[in-house]
């Protein structure tokens, strides 16, 4: 409930817009008047060709998106070591994965952080066809247009709990190679 909370006041810069505009008769006509599906399915392209490839979506970070702002601090971002540590959060998730008693917290979790970054990718490879079908037909879901800026806080979120878990399968395993046993946690 708390979570439902803070992601509405974080996203109420562009949900609280979008519905008094449609309640009133005014907002509906000019709210159509500048709708257009075939727009926002070619915004919706156009960002999932910025993304590049899905490992940016397992990075978290759109592809070139510290280097493209024009910061003197950008590049570090594409260093070797800062990318290899991107990759970190996710790594953790897939070990995770291992853990033998997953409950249904977890399992909820694993699965919401995987529909995520499936949305996120967009119409990228593999199964952007699906993704592309899907944001065509379902036209609420247009208000998406940008899925790595709409909903990437919420992966952040979904992520937590499996990514707990996997540093703790992490430290169990390091325990047990380094013969402090079992009971070290």
């Amino acid at each position: 409930m708390l979570f439902c909370a803070i992601f509405g006041l974080i996203n109420a810069w562009w949900i609280m817009p979008f519905f008094t505009s449609v309640s009133t008769d005014l907002g509906t006509a000019s709210s159509l008047k500048y709708f257009s599906s075939n727009d926002n399915v070619s915004t919706f392209i156009s960002i999932s060709q910025q993304i590049k490839t899905i490992l940016s979506v397992f990075r978290l970070v759109p592809s070139n998106f510290y280097a493209g702002n024009g910061s003197l601090w950008g590049w570090i971002y594409e260093t070797a070591p800062f990318i290899l540590l991107s990759f970190t959060p996710t790594l953790i998730f897939i070990i995770s994965l291992l853990k033998k008693n997953k409950g249904f917290l977890f399992k909820y979790f694993a699965f919401t952080s995987v529909l995520i970054m499936f949305f996120i990718k967009g119409s990228l490879p593999p199964l952007g066809d699906i993704t592309l079908f899907i944001f065509k037909h379902v036209t609420p879901i247009q208000v998406f247009r940008n899925p790595f800026e709409k909903v990437g806080l919420v992966l952040t979120f979904a992520m937590a709990i499996p990514v707990g878990f996997g540093v703790t399968v992490i430290v169990y395993l390091l325990a047990i190679a380094t013969k402090l046993g079992p009971n070290f946690l």
